[in-house]
C-alpha cells in the first residue's frame, strides 16, 4: 500500500501544482512590490518630500498590506496584500540607508549603515523561532511586519530632519538661508554641539557645491570610467545573488523539508539565521577597520572553499545513497557558509537592500573603497 501523500507538504513531498503556484505568487508578489516601490515611487518621494516623509509613507503602506493578510483568506485579496506590502517594504528600503548616511559620523558611517543589515537579520531570527511554536499560527506570523511599521510610523518623525535634505530644499524653495537654519538645527541635536555642527554644516555646504551637474542617463554608457564602475557593481550584486543565499532565506523550511533533514525544518532555519546573526555582527566590528574591499575578497574566498566542499559531500552522499541529493546536503552545511554569504554584503554601505538601492551603494563603494 502506498503511504499517504500529505497535500500541505508536511509528510511528503507531492504537492498540487496550484498550492505550489500560490507559494510561488506569494513570495514573488512581495518582491515584485518592493522593487516597484524601490526604483518607481521611492526616489521622487524621497528626493521631493523628504527621507522621513518617505519612510512614514512606506511603512504605512505596509500596514496597509499587513492587515488584509490576516483578516482575509480570498487569494487575490491576499496576493495583492502581499504586492501592497511588499511597496511600502520598497520605500522602506530605499529611504532608510540614505537617512542613516546622511545623519551618522563619518567615522562609523559604514557600521550604522551596517545595522540595518543586523536588524534586519534579527527580526528574521525572531520571526524563526515563533515559528518553531505550535501556537504561533499563520495570522500572527503575516501580522510580524506591521509592528515595527507602526513604531515607525508613530515616531519617526521624532528623528531631525537629514541636514543634506534640508539644504537641498532650502536651495529648492529659493531660500537657502532657512536650509541652512534647519541643518544646523538638526546637526546640533545629532552632534550635541553648536562648535561640531557648525563646522560639519560647512564641510556639507563646500561638498555640496563642489558637486558637478546631474549628468544625462546616456553618461552611464558613454562614459568608459562610469560604465565600467556600473559593470563592476552590478556584477558583484548579481554574483551575490547567484550564491543562493535569498532562496535559502525565502524558502528554507520548505528546501529542508525536501531534503528529508533529521531533524524539523523551522528549528533548522532558525540555526541558520543565527549563523546569519553571527555573520553580520562580524562584519558591523571591523567594517570601518579594514574597509569594505579586503572584507569583500575575504569573505568570497570562504564562500568559494565551503561551496566546493559542498559540491564535493554532496557527491559522496548520492554515490552511498540515490535518493539523497545537493539540496539534502546544501541542508546539512548551509547554517557554515550562510554568514560568510553575508560577508559579500560588505561591499554594501547599508548592509542589505534592494534593486536600485543596492546599486547604488556599490557604486559609491567602487568609487571610493
Amino acid at each position: 500500500q502506498q503511504p499517504e501523500k500529505d497535500c500541505r507538504g508536511g509528510g511528503g513531498s507531492h504537492k498540487p501544482l496550484t498550492y505550489t503556484t500560490f507559494l510561488s505568487w506569494g513570495s514573488s508578489l512581495v518582491q515584485f512590490g518592493a522593487f516597484f516601490g524601490a526604483v518607481i515611487l521611492a526616489p521622487p518621494i524621497t528626493g521631493r518630500l523628504g527621507r522621513r516623509e518617505a519612510m512614514f509613507i512606506g511603512c504605512f503602506i505596509t500596514i496597509l498590506g499587513v492587515v488584509p493578510m490576516c483578516l482575509f483568506i480570498q487569494q487575490q485579496l491576499f496576493e495583492s496584500a502581499r504586492f501592497i506590502a511588499g511597496i511600502g517594504v520598497g520605500i522602506v528600503t530605499y529611504a532608510l540607508p540614505m537617512f542613516i548616511a546622511e545623519v551618522s559620523p563619518a567615522q562609523i558611517r559604514g557600521m550604522l549603515g551596517s545595522a540595518f543589515q543586523l536588524l534586519m537579520v534579527f527580526g528574521m531570527i525572531i520571526a524563526a523561532l515563533l515559528n518553531t511554536q505550535a501556537w504561533f499560527n499563520y495570522r500572527l506570523s503575516f501580522s510580524l511586519p506591521g509592528y515595527p511599521a507602526l513604531i515607525m510610523c508613530l515616531g519617526i518623525f521624532c528623528f531631525p530632519v537629514s541636514p543634506r535634505f534640508a539644504l537641498i530644499k532650502g536651495i529648492r524653495q529659493g531660500n537657502p538661508e532657512k536650509g541652512a537654519k534647519r541643518a544646523l538645527d538638526a546637526l546640533i541635536k545629532l552632534r550635541g554641539s553648536k562648535k561640531a555642527a557648525e563646522a560639519e554644516l560647512l564641510e556639507l555646504k563646500q561638498s555640496m557645491e563642489n558637486e558637478e551637474e546631474e549628468a544625462p542617463w546616456s553618461t552611464l554608457f558613454r562614459d568608459p570610467s562610469i560604465f565600467k564602475r556600473i559593470l563592476i557593481a552590478s556584477g558583484l550584486q548579481w554574483m551575490q545573488q547567484f550564491t543562493g543565499i535569498n532562496a535559502l532565506l525565502s524558502y528554507g523550511p520548505s528546501m529542508l523539508k525536501e531534503a528529508h533533514l533529521q531533524m524539523d525544518a523551522e528549528v533548522a532555519q532558525f540555526i541558520i539565521n543565527c549563523f546569519n546573526l553571527v555573520g553580520t555582527a562580524m562584519m558591523m566590528a571591523v567594517i570601518d577597520k579594514f574597509g569594505r574591499r579586503p572584507l569583500m575578497l575575504m569573505g568570497s574566498s570562504m564562500m568559494f572553499v565551503f561551496m566546493v566542499a559542498a559540491g564535493i559531500i554532496a557527491m559522496e552522499m548520492e554515490k552511498g545513497s540515490g535518493h539523497v541529493g545537493h539540496t539534502a546536503i546544501a541542508g546539512k552545511i548551509d547554517p557554515i557558509f550562510a554568514p560568510v554569504s553575508n560577508m559579500t554584503n560588505v561591499t554594501n554601505m547599508t548592509g542589505v537592500a534592494t534593486g536600485a538601492v543596492r546599486l547604488l551603494v556599490d557604486v559609491v563603494d567602487a568609487t571610493g573603497g
